[in-house]
């Protein structure tokens, strides 16, 4: 196809020599392991892992030891008294004595205020996971962005450079046409206008192109004037319908899944926090030892199943488990309204994708165009029917001409990767 092939050399040669080209990939690479904001959500989403390892460790039995020296101020000991023999008093314990103990306590029955609480801080990290990967996904966006700017910049900074050229031409032209009383003192000032307006132009594309490059190189955590190329990505459209996207969007997005783990554990920490008003029954087994010379035994153990049950706390726990309840009810509304956002943001992307690839067309058909009117004014100057100021004009418009192609073609790019964005896809 002549506009498809046209359109690779036009790429090729609006960028020119590449000194570090890099692919959009790799780009998204060097930034996801660059970005400090990024590293801080992971380290956080961290933190959520252990905390939830901290509260599932409550399932378990709970081992606890204890030993230490005791020394008392006095002996302890009895007193009795008995007919005939009076009032006697008898040691009963060493005054210093070493001592030690162990204990282990398991939860038997707690009416799932351990598995609530363990369920709710899985969920909650979970939404720290999903958050990480929608920030992901937004650092993703921001450097396409950047990454196609760049080569948009570059295609009118070649463009600029090339009406310069012709500007330039235009105005030494006048010159010599006034010097041989052919053109007007008027006509010599409207060449060196729009000189200066060329000059003002690729100043501008200039400044543009490198303002593009600065602010890639910051999202990839570079100098600013890091000299690197990105290469134009070939990047297929989706062959999904709209409703595939929008019933993708919210399964898989990952601002909608935070929001819906959130909910889950909001919803498991209100009821952790009513099955803390019932009965908490637990076992306990464990063994003491103090060194005594007056006890038979000094070592005992104990074993026993102790129920637990704080029948007044003033309305805490209830309050507790009510107010995580509205902060649920709070995040189900928050999602019911991302998920009808996300409709609107799919629609918003499905049709800037149509139109960006209409444009695409449009302007492939005016490339077209300038290839064959430049080719032709080449031929007729080879023959010496046009000037060489229509050459250069010709080859200013061609510049023109490619630079609104390809930023047609990043266009039509862009709207893609904004569309598979907003389908949680990116």
């Amino acid at each position: 196809m002549k506009a498809a092939t046209r359109a690779i050399l036009v790429i090729l040669v609006s960028l020119g020599p590449c000194p570090a080209e890099e692919t959009l990939p790799q780009a998204w690479g060097i930034a996801i392991s660059q970005n400090p904001s990024l590293h801080g959500a992971r380290l956080e989403a961290g933190a959520l892992r252990q905390e939830s390892e901290a509260v599932a460790s409550g399932q378990w039995p709970a081992v606890s030891m204890r030993t230490g020296y005791l020394a008392r101020t006095a002996q302890p000991g009895f007193r009795g008294s008995q007919p005939g023999v009076g009032v006697f008093a008898f040691p009963s314990a060493q005054q210093n004595a070493a001592t030690y103990s162990a204990q282990l306590t398991a939860p038997l029955w707690t009416a799932g205020r351990i598995e609530n609480s363990v369920a709710s801080t899985e969920s909650r990290y979970l939404a720290g996971a999903a958050g990480v990967r929608w920030e992901e996904m937004q650092l993703r966006l921001k450097v396409a962005e950047a990454y196609m700017a760049i080569l948009c910049a570059d295609a009118w900074q070649a463009a600029a450079e090339q009406a310069l050229v012709a500007a330039q031409a235009e105005s030494d032209n006048a010159v010599g046409r006034a010097a041989q009383q052919r053109a007007s003192k008027t006509d010599v000032l409207a060449a060196r206008v729009a000189l200066e307006e060329a000059k003002h132009r690729a100043n501008t594309s200039e400044n543009a192109a490198t303002a593009a490059l600065a602010e890639y190189n910051q999202l990839l955590g570079r100098p600013p004037n890091f000299d690197c190329r990105p290469a134009f990505p070939a990047l297929p459209l989706l062959g999904l319908s709209r409703d595939q996207m929008l019933q993708r969007a919210i399964a898989v997005r990952p601002d909608v899944r935070a929001l819906q783990a959130t909910f889950d554990s909001l919803k498991r920490e209100s009821d952790s926090w009513r099955a803390a008003m019932y009965p908490q029954v637990n076992a306990e087994l464990g063994y003491a030892f103090e060194d005594n010379d007056f006890q038979t035994r000094p070592g005992i153990g104990v074993a026993g199943v102790f129920v637990d049950w704080n029948v007044f706390d003033a309305g805490s726990r209830r309050h507790k488990s009510e107010a995580a309840s509205g902060r649920a009810a709070a995040t189900l509304a928050a999602l019911r309204d991302l998920q009808s956002q996300i409709a609107v943001e799919v629609l918003r992307a499905w049709n800037s994708r149509s139109d960006a690839i209409s444009a695409e067309r449009a302007a492939a058909a005016g490339l077209d165009y300038a290839f064959e009117l430049d080719r032709s004014i080449q031929q007729r100057c080879m023959t010496g029917a046009a000037m060489s100021s229509e050459t250069i004009a010709s080859r200013s418009s061609l510049a023109e001409a490619r630079a609104r192609y390809l930023e047609a073609c990043t266009n039509r790019v862009l709207a893609e990767l904004r569309l598979r964005y907003a389908a949680g896809m990116l």
